[in-house]
């Protein structure tokens, strides 16, 4: 009788479909570095993963403009991100030699030409033979057994057949949360108020220079961040192709900006209207400028985006796309504007050598938030924040991942007569921020199964803006790709996964689940630290009563800062009798008095490894 229905299935689907389902462990949506990430380490694990995108561009943002990583401590960024800024700083350093001026432009991996970040995870990618790609192919629908979905259908955006996918394991990797809003996960969409989880930034708000301004009531509404593209642009008048007038160009959207030139408020175009990072090869990420009352987000026109159709999302990119385009041609043509400005201005354009398939612009739209997940976990700003008695964030037992970035949101609204030169919504917190850990239930679905979520993840609005970043994400999907590989092999409900058992692996693979300032990856006390960081170790270490303030927003190379202060691990100092007891007590490991005369002769980190030793013994 099972026979037969599973025939009867089959042949429906084939009758639905148009064609007999492919067969995957893992189907990933969205080939996002997240994406990327997660087919990656899945397929390392020996299961076959299927890749699938709906345009025909691979890397999500990272190789769509946004080229300037946005993190704050190289130690926070660890696994597969960092090894793509191991991949990027080879590149520069095989292709120009180890003491060319790209090597010093890409500072350590963490900028590069969008060209090269596409090369690379095209790279990452082609050398895992589980990994199938397919790229223009759109979601269509989800098939559910039960709360457990089964499969997923995609159509053609390029004149091919349509695809049907059956799998144990879908992640969604999109920016948008696409296939979980098809998959009936529950979802939010917009800002909380700041009454539901008691966040200082939610809801509406108007700040400036870190106060609250008049109209901030906290409510809740649909508004989420501001879009803009990140748009690659070159200063090398040989590779440089003058920013085209868009065919919808209108000149009085731009007029608001001679009004603040007259007023001095924007004496220059970079850092008063755009944020120029520069790249390798006389190039630059040219981004949105929070403080400007023109800039290339369009205010308040990014809250359809996540649920329009795709004619409609079409219609916003060309909408965006006409902006960003038509802002940057009034600054450089326009007859008001000052010689100084525009000279400024002219001295970029768009580069030849850049996205020929797409007339030299950027692909990618910076879809900062869509649908965020309702998980098992929702991350919120207190998760970011410092906890009571301790100098580290609160600790999660069930870490997959660490998150290293101030609050930060683009502004959601659009201007006001109230107040005409702030966003609403927009925030920057970077100075109240921790190195804070992710849990994994962020992207788990509360009531679905068969699926995970490490770019739509279960956040509040001002939790997600923390959370918002590319490594970020990609730490994420890459333990969602290990997750996913341990559900298949051990025949388990994702939900059911052993966290412990992924941390593992992550820290196997040179991934971090707690921040650390002194213990790396590479270092022989690595995997003990992390080990018994999870288990609280080193949360109240030192004690926040014995330490000087030392700030934490020391910058060492753009927005880039040293070493958070006061996470150390010191696996070089002596161990002590009160220390040792400590961390014996938090893991309820009875020592004999041999054992303890023993203990006390070592380091921190001897320790931590005769420790983990033991404990891996007895497993």
């Amino acid at each position: 009788m099972k026979a037969v229905l599973a025939c009867l299935i089959l042949f429906l689907s084939v009758i639905s479909f148009g064609q007999t389902p492919k067969q995957f462990d893992v189907v990933v949506y969205g080939a996002t570095p997240a994406g990327i990430a997660a087919s990656v380490n899945a397929a390392q694990l020996g299961v076959k993963v299927a890749l699938i995108e709906e345009s025909n561009h691979i890397g999500g943002l990272t190789s769509g403009g946004l080229s300037f990583t946005d993190f704050r401590t190289f130690e926070a960024v660890q696994g597969t991100f960092r090894e793509f800024m191991n991949r990027v700083l080879a590149y520069y350093t095989s292709t120009y030699g180890p003491e060319s001026q790209q090597v010093k432009d890409c500072y350590r991996g963490a900028y590069y030409e969008p060209k090269v970040a596409k090369l690379i995870f095209e790279q990452m990618l082609s050398e895992q033979p589980n990994i199938e790609v397919f790229t223009n192919y759109r979601l269509e629908r989800t098939e559910k057994k039960g709360n457990r979905l089964t499969g997923v259908s995609f159509a053609s955006t390029a004149g091919k057949a349509p695809i049907m996918t059956k799998a144990t394991v879908f992640i969604d990797a999109t920016y948008e949360g696409d296939l979980i809003a098809k998959a009936g996960c529950a979802y939010r969409l917009g800002r909380e108020s700041k009454e539901e989880f008691g966040e200082r930034y939610a809801g509406k708000v108007f700040m400036e220079d870190g106060k609250f301004l008049a109209g901030s009531t906290g409510g809740g509404d649909k508004e989420i961040q501001n879009y803009n593209f990140r748009i690659c642009m070159t200063k090398d008048l040989a590779n440089a192709i003058p920013v085209p007038k868009p065919t919808n160009y209108v000149r009085d959207s731009y007029l608001p900006l001679l009004e603040e030139i007259k007023s001095g408020k924007i004496r220059q175009f970079n850092l008063n209207l755009v944020t120029i990072r520069s790249i390798p090869n006389n190039k630059a990420d040219v981004n949105d400028r929070h403080f400007a009352s023109l800039s290339l987000a369009l205010w308040g026109e990014s809250h359809t985006w996540p649920e329009g159709s795709p004619e409609h999302r079409k219609m916003l990119y060309e909408r965006h796309k006409d902006h960003a385009l038509g802002l940057i041609y009034f600054v450089q043509n326009d007859r008001e504007i000052p010689a100084s400005i525009q000279a400024e201005a002219r001295n970029w354009g768009l580069p030849k050598d850049e996205y020929t398939y797409n007339e030299n612009f950027t692909p990618a739209l910076y879809v900062r938030e869509g649908r965020r997940l309702v998980g098992s976990y929702i991350f919120k700003e207190q998760d970011t924040q410092q906890a009571s008695n301790s100098l580290r964030a609160p600790l999660q037992a069930n870490s997959i991942a660490v998150g290293d970035y101030g609050l930060n949101s683009h502004g959601t609204g659009k201007r006001t007569a109230f107040h005409p030169t702030i966003r609403d919504g927009q925030f920057s917190a970077a100075f109240s921020n921790v190195p804070h850990q992710i849990p994994y239930g962020v992207i788990v679905p509360k009531m679905i199964d068969g699926l995970l979520a490490p770019v739509p993840i279960s956040a509040t609005h001002v939790g997600y803006s923390a959370l918002r970043m590319e490594p970020i994400w990609t730490a994420l999907g890459q333990a969602a790709g290990v997750a996913a590989a341990l559900a298949i092999k051990q025949k388990v409900q994702l939900r059911n996964v052993k966290v412990h058992e992924i941390q593992e692996i992550l820290h196997e693979k040179g991934a971090i689940t707690i921040y650390f300032s002194d213990v790396l990856p590479g270092s022989p006390f690595f995997k003990a630290a992390q080990y018994f960081g999870q288990k609280g170790f080193l949360v109240k270490v030192p004690a926040i009563d014995t330490v000087h303030f030392e700030d934490h927003l020391k910058f060492i190379q753009g927005q880039f800062t040293a070493a958070f202060p006061h996470h150390y691990v010191y696996p070089h100092q002596k161990m002590n009798q009160k220390l040792m007891n400590h961390w014996l007590e938090i893991i309820s490991y009875k020592a004999t008095d041999s054992e303890k005369e023993i203990f006390l002769t070592m380091t921190r980190g001897d320790f931590l490894n005769e420790l983990y030793r033991k404990f891996k013994t007895h497993k």
